[in-house]
């Protein structure tokens, strides 16, 4: 039922249509910066994947995985190694805790791991957006506890 596509530019458009006005921009940014990103990324070879995410037949989601441009709350670790980032991740309000969010994410991580290896990825989520610190903890991520502006740092 959940299809991931590669963004293109019939699909770009119908994601402007997803509902997130229950998110604010500080917890997850919104779609035209995610597609934004997609573009720069694309436009400068650089390695990841944006994704449309398809419900049976409406848009609902986009996410954006890349690899990683080293950052200064980058794990000391992690340092002059390949790991990719989730940069944008958002579902339509009208179509969370259905299992969408969850599957997406298996299913990128999934591709990443393929074609790379096991890879570590990471995330940054805000410190108050309790909904998704629980959802990325359920889905395997640690909390670091490092603390990065607003966002705690997350890596799996």
């Amino acid at each position: 039922m959940v299809q991931l596509e590669f963004l293109n530019e019939e699909n770009e458009k119908l994601l402007y249509k997803i509902q997130r006005d229950d998110v604010p921009l500080h917890f997850a940014e919104d779609i035209s910066y995610t597609i934004a990103l997609s573009k720069y990324g694309k436009d400068n070879n650089l390695k990841g994947y944006c994704y449309a995410i398809k419900y049976k037949e409406d848009y609902v989601g986009i996410i954006l995985i890349g690899k990683a441009i080293e950052g200064e709350a980058d794990p000391v670790e992690l340092k002059g190694h390949l790991f990719f980032r989730i940069i944008g991740f958002v579902i339509d309000k009208r179509y969370r805790n259905l299992g969408i969010g969850s599957e997406v994410l298996n299913e990128a991580l999934s591709g990443i791991y393929r074609e790379y290896g096991k890879v570590p990825v990471v995330l940054e989520c805000h410190k108050d957006n309790k909904k998704a610190l629980e959802f990325y903890s359920k889905a395997g991520f640690k909390n670091t506890d490092i603390l990065h502006n607003q966002d705690y740092y997350f890596i799996k």
